[in-house]
């Protein structure tokens, strides 16, 4: 072969390997991309087990179907350590009226909280609402769908009564939620292992500083006190508690606790506290089954309950 020939085939040679890579390299991307795809929708255990329930089917399939849309605020805590924290919580929400204002007011102090609903406040029109929660990073939590005391309830009534929000909340929102707390803090070992067994993987999250909220505004709204002085209680109360690791208990649904937020935050905003929501103030993934059988009160206080499990 002339040095001409030798030079054509090595040039063919040349281009054939340059062509062998230029396809490895787009194939390794596409599966470098397929595989990142893959592991984007892996998701969180379920929320909710498959015992039968009157929730519709379309619901409970796209609850029990892994989803690569679901919205979580949970997982491992954003504070830095050293830093003075305050959980704020509201109950018996949302409210069409007095959520959104205190939204207004989380989101001017850049303050998180966690709210616990229950599912008679829940509708299609909450939707918007709800996502502003998790956008703002906000959690949401379980309250029940009728605020109904689980300890007097049985095993399927209690899975009733929170599957059903857990459903709700998420086909407004695709949330996933992974707290519960029981109304009136009428929980104990019975109701815990009764939603372990049930499939449903919540938390149980009680307070350590009762607002009274409820309690001053009924008051107000009986004419026993002003307005102002139902504010002023209610504000007085939280600061009567130790604040650093607190869980602070509220209601949106009452006419005064916004006003009351605004104080609070206005006050201890100033003094350093960062507000978060039960997930940054817990670290969950570390106490594994243990965190199901466990009522949390503060960061610096958890008390366990003793499980056969």
């Amino acid at each position: 072969m002339n040095t001409f020939g030798h030079k054509q085939l090595l040039a063919l040679l040349l281009i054939a390997a340059l062509s062998l890579l230029l396809i490895s390299g787009v194939w390794g991307t596409a599966l470098y991309k397929l595989d990142a795809l893959s592991s984007s929708e892996q998701t969180t255990p379920l929320s909710a087990g498959s015992l039968p329930t009157t929730t519709d089917s379309t619901v409970t399939e796209s609850t029990s179907a892994t989803a690569s849309t679901e919205t979580t605020t949970g997982g491992r805590p954003t504070v830095r350590p050293g830093d003075k924290v305050i959980a704020l919580t509201f109950d018996d929400g949302p409210s069409a009226t007095y959520t959104p204002a205190i939204l207004d007011i989380l989101e001017k102090y850049g303050a998180r909280a966690t709210f616990f609903m229950n599912g008679y406040q829940l509708g299609t029109g909450k939707a918007s609402l709800l996502r502003r929660m998790v956008s703002m990073g906000c959690e949401i939590g379980n309250h029940t769908a009728d605020h109904k005391y689980l300890t007097e309830l049985s095993r399927e009534e209690i899975y009733d009564q929170l599957f059903r929000v857990n459903e709700l909340v998420y086909s407004l929102c695709g949330y996933r939620i992974t707290l519960m707390r029981p109304p009136g803090g009428h929980t104990d070992l019975s109701v815990m292992e009764d939603m372990y067994n049930s499939g449903l993987r919540l938390k149980t999250i009680l307070w350590n500083n009762d607002s009274l909220d409820w309690s001053f505004y009924s008051d107000y709204q009986k004419g026993l006190i002003t307005r102002e002085e139902a504010v002023q209680k209610t504000y007085d109360m939280i600061c009567s508690y130790p604040m650093d690791g607190s869980i602070v208990l509220m209601h949106d649904i009452k006419g005064i606790t916004p006003d009351v937020l605004e104080l609070l935050l206005q006050k201890l905003s100033a003094e350093g506290y960062t507000f978060v929501t039960i997930s940054e103030l817990f670290d969950f993934e570390s106490l594994g089954e243990t965190a199901y059988f466990s009522k949390f009160y503060s960061q610096y206080l958890i008390t366990p309950m003793k499980s056969h499990m």
